[in-house]
């Protein structure tokens, strides 16, 4: 099999050092083709000759066709937020080829358990999962208000796609609230802030 891997972290490279291990698979690429991505992953899994981008994929669809890779592997958060698994699976330029390569990865749909906690939650509600008690917000005055009227510092997080940077731990509510201004009022990550879930701090296993 030849593998095409989305992405260039430590997680994309771990995916493909386990894929050039397996007997099932002939050659590894990836989409690490700056000249300054990840050394690790560029040293055991071939570049694209072209970047990559969601935007842009006709390329990649065309070097896909092209080498008949037979597996993409989806990593990053944001990729799968805007639809790359659907699009692959859904591409023209396949059909034409009449080549359709396995794609790994969760839909849009699946993918906003990732991509909005808000969203997580109440799914999570809904089908009696347990999680922690949660409240979540769009207006940091009534957040702020509610911060202020718990006993207990809770878990500030922004719910959307913060790079793995937009979860709080506070040990005091003055810590929470400036968490809060922190997303909400100083949009420390954008629009990912936008909305904030607060949670209860659960301890212990």
């Amino acid at each position: 099999m030849k593998v095409l891997v989305i992405g260039q972290g430590g997680r994309e490279h771990a995916l493909a050092w386990r894929l050039r291990r397996s007997k099932s698979v002939a050659r590894v690429y990836t989409t690490a083709t700056d000249a300054g991505a990840n050394p690790a992953l560029r040293a055991i899994a071939a570049p694209l000759s072209e970047p990559f981008s969601v935007a842009g994929l006709f390329t990649t669809e065309r070097f896909i066709a092209r080498e008949r890779i037979d597996l993409v592997v989806v990593g990053p958060e944001q990729p799968l937020a805007e639809g790359l698994v659907d699009k692959l699976r859904d591409s023209k330029v396949f059909r034409d080829a009449g080549h359709q390569p396995a794609v790994f990865g969760p839909d849009r749909e699946a993918a906003r358990l990732e991509t909005s906690k808000a969203w997580a939650k109440q799914l999570m509600r809904a089908a009696a999962i347990p999680t922690a008690e949660s409240r979540t917000f769009n207006d940091y005055r009534a957040a702020h208000a509610y911060v202020e009227l718990r006993e207990d510092p809770p878990v500030i997080k922004a719910s959307g796609l913060a790079a793995g940077k937009g979860v709080f731990v506070p040990r005091t509510t003055r810590e929470a609230l400036d968490a809060l201004r922190s997303i909400m009022l100083d949009k420390a990550f954008a629009d990912a802030g936008a909305e904030v879930v607060v949670e209860e701090r659960l301890e212990g296993p």
